[in-house]
């Protein structure tokens, strides 16, 4: 596999914590996956109950046991992540580690800020969910210019699916949940795949998943215009 093949297949961890709380979460593809999430038992202001930060941090190692060649990503206010850097990098040989800031929460919704983060299409650089962020940048640019190699809804991708037309397809998991007839976006998939084209089931709690969903649950880039 050349390097492009690893990054555009790699796999990020996004751990976002503080002294209370953190959270999991598992960046595969174009689909988010919110992991563990436990409590560090320090109450904060109420000092009877000292904050041992090194059973903390041994406590979440125990948890990354499955990821050994995952990226990870440490989110959260304060020098928290930066402690928990240093201790990563003391203790997981084959993870690399990156820290960013900017992200003020823990727990879930630090998880669900990370991935709205600017800096965050960087970290991510190559992989399929910033290839799918390029692929909207690029409809959005021909909707505005009156391009019309651009495509929104579900009947027009299944038209223009027909003719071999789709460069690139990005489809919101969330139209599973519209009663539509599964097979028919299996047919969708396939016959995109089958004329080479790209496709890429996003995940609604991302922004872009969130995005493609208001614009009717599908939207594509094609090699020539269809007729309407």
């Amino acid at each position: 596999m050349n390097l492009l093949n690893r990054e555009f297949n790699k796999k990020y961890l996004i751990i976002a914590l503080d002294h209370r709380e953190v959270a999991l979460g598992l960046l595969s593809g174009t689909h988010l996956s919110l992991l563990d999430k436990f409590s560090s038992n320090f109450e904060g202001k109420i000092y009877y109950k000292v904050f041992n930060k090194e059973f903390y941090f041994k406590s979440i190692l125990k948890s990354l046991k499955d990821f050994e060649n995952y990226d990870i990503i440490l989110v959260g206010p304060g020098n928290l992540k930066r402690e928990f850097s240093n201790f990563l990098k003391r203790n997981l040989k084959k993870n690399e580690v990156t820290i960013l800031d900017g992200i003020d929460l823990a727990g879930e919704d630090g998880v669900l800020q990370a991935i709205k983060h600017p800096r965050f299409r960087e970290i991510i650089k190559g992989s399929k969910l910033e290839r799918a962020y390029s692929i909207m940048e690029e409809a959005l640019r021909r909707l505005a210019i009156k391009d019309d190699k651009v495509i929104f809804s579900l009947d027009l991708c299944l038209r223009a699916s027909d003719l071999g037309a789709i460069d690139s397809l990005l489809i919101s998991d969330r139209i599973f949940q519209k009663n539509l007839d599964e097979d028919i976006l299996i047919e969708l998939v396939s016959k995109v795949e089958k004329s080479k084209g790209e496709v890429y089931l996003l995940d609604y709690s991302t922004d872009l998943g969130i995005q493609v969903d208001s614009l009717g649950g599908a939207l594509a880039l094609l090699r020539f215009p269809i007729t309407s």
